[in-house]
Parts: structure tokens; C-alpha cells; sequence
């Protein structure tokens, strides 16, 4: 098995194909998004709330912690689909 960066091929519990046919959709969408929500979070903190430089870092800090939950949620998922997996394949 190959191993991937974690840009290169999603860790997902799936086939080879799909991983690859889903690359192609988070290289040319989801990674965008992301570029644009960042850019579209700094205009909101500093022009629209005003916020200065330690406002933007706390609020910075607060999406942090927010992105640490969904990741940990997405991390234990993961984990339940690849059990649920490995058992249906060792039945």
C-alpha cells in the first residue's frame, strides 16, 4: 500500500478509485472554499466588527478550538467505519 500525504489522497475508508475520484474534488473545490472563507473571515473581523489585531487573534483562537471538536468528531467516525469495515471483511 502507498502511503498518501494527507493533501495527496483523503483518509477515508474507501477504494483506491474513490479516493482518487474525490482528490479531484477537493483540490478543485473544497480547498477554494477554504481559501475564500478565510479571506471573507479576515474582511469580516476587521471591517465589518472592527476588530483590531488582538480581537482577530481571539476570535482566531475561538474557530481553533471549534475546528479541534469537529476534528476529533471526524477522528472517533472515522475510527467506527474502518472497525465497522474491518469486521464486515473479516466475516
Amino acid at each position: 500500500m502507498t502511503r498518501c500525504s494527507s493533501r495527496g489522497c483523503p483518509r477515508l475508508p474507501t477504494r483506491r478509485a474513490e479516493k482518487y475520484q474525490a482528490k479531484q474534488a477537493i483540490d478543485g473545490f473544497f480547498v477554494r472554499l477554504g481559501d475564500l472563507v478565510s479571506a471573507g473571515l479576515v474582511f469580516v473581523f476587521t471591517a465589518w466588527l472592527a476588530l483590531g489585531p488582538l480581537g482577530v487573534a481571539r476570535a482566531n483562537v475561538a474557530l481553533i478550538v471549534l475546528w479541534i471538536v469537529i476534528v476529533g468528531w471526524i477522528v472517533h467516525r472515522h475510527n467506527a467505519l474502518t472497525a465497522e469495515r474491518a469486521a464486515a471483511e473479516a466475516a
